[in-house]
Order: C-alpha cells, then sequence, then structure tokens
C-alpha cells in the first residue's frame, strides 16, 4: 500500500512538472542562440564575427543589444600650454561598458512611443550618456566631455556610429552578425534581445558569451595581470637586454 501511494506520489508530481515546463515553453515567444558562447584571444587575433540567430513567434520588431564589462573610464582634455599641448582637464565616468554594440530589424519610421521603449531599455547611441562620478556644475562641460567619451570609443571601433540590421531569414527567423575588433576588451559580455511592438516590448530573452585569451596569450596575459610588477621588471630587463645587444652588433 505505502509503495504504491509513493508512486502515485511521484507520477503526480513528474506530470505536474512537466505541464509546468510545457505551458512555460509554450509562454515564450523569443528564443535565441549564439553561433559561438566564446571568443578565443590568440596571438595575431584580429578581431571575430558574434553571429546570433533568434526565432519569434508572434508580431513584432526586433532589437539586439551587446555590453561589454562595465569600468570607469576617464576623458581627458588637451589644451595648449607655454606652446605644447597638454592634458589639462579630465572627467571620470563610472559604468561605462567596454564594448557596446546594437542592431534593430526597424532601423526608420519607428514611433515615438518605440523610440522611448528601446531607450527605457538601453538600446540606442542616446543611452549612451553617462554622468561623471564627481559632481560638475557646468552643464555645457559635462556635455563636451560625454561628447569625446563616445566620439573615443566610436574611434577605437568599441562602440557603434549607427544600428547594424537584423535580417528576416522568413517570417520568424532572424539573424544578425556584430563585429568585435582586434582590440576589443576581455571579460563577459551581455546580449540582450527584445521583442517589441507598438511601443511596448512582448518578449525578451538574454544570454552572455565570454571573451578571454588562450594559449600562450592567456598565460602571458595572466602573468601580467595578477604579477604586474614582476611582468614590468621583466620588460624593462627585455628592453635593457635588447639596447645592448643592438649597440654591440652595430660596434661590431
Amino acid at each position: 500500500m505505502t509503495i504504491r501511494f509513493v508512486t502515485m506520489v511521484v507520477l503526480f508530481v513528474l506530470v505536474f512538472s512537466s505541464i509546468g515546463l510545457t505551458q512555460a515553453y509554450a509562454q515564450k515567444t523569443l528564443t535565441i542562440d549564439l553561433a559561438s558562447d566564446h571568443v578565443d584571444i590568440t596571438t595575431g587575433f584580429n578581431g571575430a564575427n558574434l553571429i546570433l540567430y533568434g526565432m519569434k513567434d508572434r508580431p513584432g520588431e526586433i532589437a539586439v543589444v551587446i555590453r561589454g564589462p562595465e569600468k570607469k573610464m576617464t576623458v581627458r582634455k588637451k589644451n595648449r600650454v607655454l606652446g605644447l599641448w597638454m592634458n589639462t582637464e579630465h572627467m571620470d565616468f563610472d559604468g561605462v561598458p567596454a564594448y557596446y554594440d546594437y542592431a534593430l530589424s526597424k532601423k526608420e519610421g519607428l514611433s515615438d512611443a518605440e523610440e522611448q521603449v528601446l531607450f527605457e531599455n538601453g538600446v540606442g547611441l542616446a543611452t549612451l550618456i553617462y554622468e561623471p562620478r564627481d559632481a560638475v556644475p557646468e552643464r555645457d562641460r559635462i556635455q563636451s566631455f560625454q561628447q569625446a567619451l563616445i566620439r573615443n570609443k566610436q574611434l577605437n571601433h568599441l562602440f557603434p556610429m549607427e544600428a547594424g540590421s537584423i535580417e528576416f531569414l522568413n517570417d520568424d527567423f532572424f539573424r544578425t552578425t556584430m563585429y568585435l575588433p582586434s582590440n576589443v576588451p576581455r571579460g563577459t559580455y551581455e546580449i540582450e534581445t527584445f521583442l517589441f511592438r507598438q511601443g511596448q516590448i512582448i518578449d525578451r530573452s538574454a544570454t552572455t558569451m565570454m571573451v578571454a585569451p588562450v594559449g600562450l596569450n592567456a598565460r602571458v596575459y595572466d602573468f601580467a595581470t595578477q604579477k604586474s610588477f614582476y611582468y614590468g621588471l621583466i620588460c624593462i630587463f627585455i628592453a635593457v637586454f635588447a639596447g645592448w645587444l643592438i649597440n654591440v652588433i652595430r660596434n661590431k
């Protein structure tokens, strides 16, 4: 009797769980997957493509955004002093993504409500405005440094100039490709995908990707970051030895 009762309870739990999972999956209207969830930084690395595939089962537009690890960024301004250009001003910004890019299935003709909901979810160049760490009363001065921050990131291909494109392979299956440059910072990257329509987020899906050095490059990177003092000494020794060797060769 006891064994039969336990068996019935176990079967009930399994059936109830499977029904719950099926319902949860059915309610999911947006699914995404990466062609690769890691980017290996090796010797001679010259960039990589991030390819994301997704599927939706309801009408709407798609937005994809990728953010690198957040860091403190310092923006410096040069002024002419005694005929020389020198760094005379700086401003620190916290929480700036080391890398940022985004793509839209609809890049033109967005309604005000759609632009607002994208802004609220961190999609678009307009969201890349960060307040300085220290209070600065002059608003014009803050804006000049904010613009310089974005401009410097764009020049280094770490911020986009405009939205990327999302290609629909059929009505529901889509794909987008984002380029990670050779100077892409190491760390964990967050990728968010949104399904939106008429100014509302219908569904969203998120995943992560790791960018990290591998092989000899990884060992050198770990040594340089974990034992920076000894790494600096080795670099100085190599530079001195190289200078001495060049001098010996020239004298011969």
